[in-house]
């Protein structure tokens, strides 16, 4: 493998694009996570903002019993996104690749005799990382609309789950003897 021009060139346009692509897609994982990790908090966040500027002792006490209520840890789990959380991290990796594919490729195609040595680990570079982000991208929404069917119903067995864990236990059969 070696390094031509055609293909720094493409390599050179491509990567900017991919990359484009991920930093979006990046930014909607940095929501969903901060979302996610926001909510069970918002109650309480709530209370603490409708306190008075000087609270009577009742106000605080009520406040106590309220954020109590709220956090309770047997009560609430706080439920991390350890798939976006996975996905940003795979993404990030793809981006800073494909930054380095970018910067090796014009630093190639601006450099009048570039060295013969690097020439194949530069292309290798950067078709990995370009075929990567280019995976990565088709990859991604196809495994979303697999999954978009699955969602309603592992929600629901999570929260039938939930219930049955809150429901007083049930003699399983009745013996008659």
């Amino acid at each position: 493998m070696q390094m031509t021009e055609p293909l720094a060139t493409t390599l050179a346009a491509v990567a900017p694009v991919i990359l484009l692509v991920g930093v979006v897609d990046l930014d909607l994982r940095y929501r969903v996570v901060r979302d996610a990790m926001n909510r069970p908090f918002e109650p309480i966040l709530s209370a603490l903002a409708n306190l008075p500027n000087e609270p009577s002792r009742e106000d605080i006490e009520g406040l106590r019993q309220r954020v109590s209520a709220l956090h309770d840890p047997s009560r609430r789990r706080l439920r991390v996104p350890w798939s976006a959380l996975a996905m940003a991290v795979v993404w990030g990796l793809i981006v800073m690749a494909l930054a380095l594919t970018e910067v090796l490729c014009l630093v190639w195609l601006g450099t009048p005799k570039p060295k013969p040595a690097l020439e194949a680990r530069w292309a290798l570079v950067g078709i990995i990382s370009v075929s990567a982000g280019m995976a990565w991208v088709v990859l991604v929404p196809v495994l979303r609309i697999l999954n978009a069917p699955m969602a309603p119903y592992t929600k629901f067995v999570l929260e039938m789950n939930r219930l049955a864990q809150r429901l007083p236990s049930q003699p399983s059969q009745r013996e008659d003897a």
